[in-house]
């Protein structure tokens, strides 16, 4: 083999052993990223075994006389006669399909009132104030200024733009839910949507702290944070065990799925390794020879 074609070769096999170590990293990094997977289901398993689930003690429907812990959800707490909060003045109910709010059942008229915000009378007299003012505005620009002026076209449009306004803010007020047990404490009320409709959502908010268990009774109303569940005997907080035959066959199915592949990467770093072995003996060798033939050239220029 001549010299130049030695030295072609041996670039070849350095551009070999060059691709063969990329593929190796790139494994690397496919068994480093297959050990933050595994590491993220043994999380999500641990989770899974180790949450909780609220409990709340309702009359069984068929025997009311019968008490029994159920799941926490709003119609659960709805029977029982509890109302959530967020601790500054709202409160969060269900609406019907005819308009009304569904009130917890032990709440009947003798304890709380319902204050529905009237918006069309607000919307009327601003509608009559308006129409007043414009009156009022039109008959003085008769008198003062008969041509008209865009100043007092403008003013004009904004009293208009302002009891618009005014009739806007109106229909945007908040009905109102007041407890006969605390004279002159009320709550606003929000409709609680696909919050109060999702049982996972209720029991974070309260475990966060972002919401309060509201109790309403004919003498008094109290509030029930996180930490006072344990000793109201309405509710308690325990492990959710309904989820662990699930978590753990997940949690076998991924981790199986990570071994499956795990296995076919050390196959694929074993090829590579043993690529690599046989490029780099050839590499070594074409490398020997074309260092002879230095040597030899250089040898044979040297005697002569």
């Amino acid at each position: 083999m001549g010299l130049s074609s030695s030295q072609g070769r041996l670039l070849l096999l350095t551009s070999r052993l060059s691709d063969i170590e990329l593929n190796e990293i790139l494994l690397t990094q496919r068994q480093q990223q297959l050990a933050i997977d595994k590491e993220n289901v043994a999380k999500e398993y641990h989770a899974a075994l180790n949450n909780h689930k609220i409990n709340i003690k309702v009359p069984d429907v068929n025997d009311p006389s019968k008490i029994e812990m159920q799941n926490i959800t709003y119609e659960n707490m709805k029977d029982a006669g509890y109302f959530l909060t967020d601790g500054k003045g709202h409160i969060y109910l269900k609406k019907k399909t005819d308009g009304t709010w569904d009130i917890p059942h032990n709440t009947d008229d003798a304890i709380c009132d319902i204050e529905y915000a009237t918006t069309e009378t607000s919307e009327t007299n601003d509608s009559s104030d308006t129409s007043q003012n414009g009156n009022e505005t039109a008959s003085e620009q008769d008198v003062t200024t008969p041509t008209g002026s865009d100043n007092n076209g403008t003013e004009s449009s904004q009293t208009e733009t302002e009891s618009s306004t005014s009739a806007n803010q109106a229909k945007k007020k908040p009905d109102i839910l007041k407890f006969k047990a605390r004279d002159g404490i009320s709550y606003e009320i929000i409709e609680g949507g696909d919050f109060i409709n999702n049982t996972n959502s209720i029991k974070d908010a309260i475990v966060n702290g972002a919401v309060y268990i509201l109790k309403v009774e004919t003498t008094d109303v109290t509030t029930v944070a996180m930490q006072e569940l344990n000793s109201n005997t309405d509710f308690e907080y325990v492990l959710d065990t309904s989820d662990d035959a699930q978590a753990e066959s997940k949690y076998e199915y991924e981790m199986a799925k990570i071994s499956r592949q795990d296995n076919m990467i050390d196959m694929e770093m074993q090829q590579l390794e043993t690529q690599h072995e046989a490029v780099l003996k050839e590499y070594e060798s074409i490398r020997k020879v074309i260092s002879n033939n230095i040597d030899r050239t250089f040898n044979l220029f040297s005697d002569g």
